[in-house]
């Protein structure tokens, strides 16, 4: 792999990105009051009002007084109700977050959840920008679980998310290492645009006044499918699907100044990387690993195409330390799809990176990382270039121990 350009942080900006916003949450928190409890929809210790079968908790968000048990986390951020039609998605009202961001954090939550028996959550979404969102729960210890998204400017987005899914955040501690639904007592949405320092940065940096817009808010007792395949192969190993691309929207966060697209392709959809040379040297996509066991992982296996050639380097990133273990691929520029199947062994740490016991822990792993090296890519005379991606998936061998169960979806490629 070329080293780091001298006057450049390399690929460390990229790694951290994964990890930093969680990390940065708790400060954030820190320093705020925690929510005045409200009379809401059910799942407040409060006498609920009827609720469906399935549902602990839910949140329509309908009239100003469902404001109330949710807090803007943020010194000059607001939350309101709104009720224009194009900023509802379900009923009369949505919660509205206004903000104009500088370099702080951008988030809000709802405290006094009590809902034992969880198993999901739902809820609608939309932003008038581009908008890297983390979203996630908390344990009344103080323990949190996330995940994140991208969401496309201007356009609702529904999200079903099992809790299995979500992965516990860096620099959170649980004494038992999974997410108790009987100890939840947050749900917590962040806009990781604008964060202190160039890491932030790298995410996404916006300006002006912004509106993020919340609807119907669930926490069932029903998993929903999950966002990663399992599949048992014949010889006794295990097929994880971590991306296929078949969803409305991508369940990742672009860096370093990718456009991230869901396009058609020979198998539905792929995801198309556009980059262009500029102040970030990497440029891509991080995709959340959630709590797989991935204890036994002897491969990680890619699809990609480009038009012209360029250098991709996959990574896989551990939750504890932080340590980067990347591979390198050639992409020849033909406008074919080449499929790469890379052993583990020949993934190898990252310069910028330290690992304590110096050899990559599937075990540990909590994200992959698919990113362009601009400075070594064709670009066209706009500089700008591009590079499709699809089946990103896992082959393990049997876990020790058993597995954690959850609902597949279903095969679509």
């Amino acid at each position: 792999m070329p080293a780091p350009l001298e006057g450049e942080s390399g690929m460390r900006a990229i790694y951290v990105i994964a990890t930093l916003a969680a990390v940065l949450l708790v400060p954030a928190l820190a320093r705020c009051q925690p929510p005045v409890p409200g009379a809401t929809a059910g799942g407040t210790g409060e006498a609920p009002k009827a609720l469906p079968p399935g549902v602990l908790a839910q949140f329509d968000l309908e009239n100003e007084a469902d404001v109330q048990g949710w807090a803007p986390l943020v010194e000059g951020t607001t939350l309101s109700i709104t009720h224009e039609p194009a900023n509802v998605r379900q009923g009369q009202g949505a919660l509205q977050f206004d903000y104009t961001p500088v370099e702080d954090y951008y988030l809000f939550q709802r405290g006094g959840l009590q809902v034992p028996g969880a198993k999901s959550l739902s809820f609608s979404v939309k932003a008038t920008e581009k908008t890297p969102l983390l979203y996630g729960l908390g344990e009344g210890d103080g323990s949190a679980y996330d995940a994140f998204l991208e969401l496309p400017a201007n356009k609702w987005v529904d999200v079903q998310a099992n809790l299995a899914d979500l992965q516990l955040r860096p620099g959170s501690v649980d004494e038992n290492n999974q997410l108790d639904a009987d100890q939840l007592a947050t749900v917590v949405f962040f806009d990781l645009c604008n964060m202190p320092g160039e890491d932030g940065r790298a995410l996404g940096w916006k300006k002006g006044p912004q509106k993020l817009w919340l609807d119907n808010v669930i926490i069932g007792t029903q998993e929903v499918p999950s966002v990663f395949r399992t599949e048992d192969l014949p010889n006794g190993k295990r097929r994880i699907v971590v991306a296929d691309f078949e969803s409305q929207v991508v369940r990742g966060l672009d860096v370093g100044g990718a456009v991230l697209d869901l396009v058609p392709a020979d198998r539905g959809q792929a995801l198309k990387i556009t980059y262009r040379v500029g102040p970030e040297r990497w440029s891509g996509v991080v995709l959340g690993l959630g709590s797989l066991d991935l204890r036994g992982l002897e491969q990680v296996k890619v699809r990609l195409k480009s038009a012209a050639k360029a250098a991709v380097n996959l990574v896989l990133e551990e939750r504890g330390d932080k340590s980067h273990y990347e591979r390198l691929l050639d992409l020849e520029g033909n406008g074919a799809w080449h499929s790469y199947e890379v052993p583990v062994a020949e993934f190898t740490l990252s310069e910028t990176s330290e690992d304590e016991n110096g050899q990559l822990d599937p075990g540990e792993l909590r994200v992959v990382i698919v990113v362009v090296d601009t400075y070594n890519a064709v670009v066209d005379a706009q500089g700008q270039g591009a590079v499709t991606a699809d089946d990103i998936e896992l082959i393990c061998g049997p876990a020790p121990g058993a597995t954690q169960e959850r609902t597949l979806a279903p095969e679509t490629k």
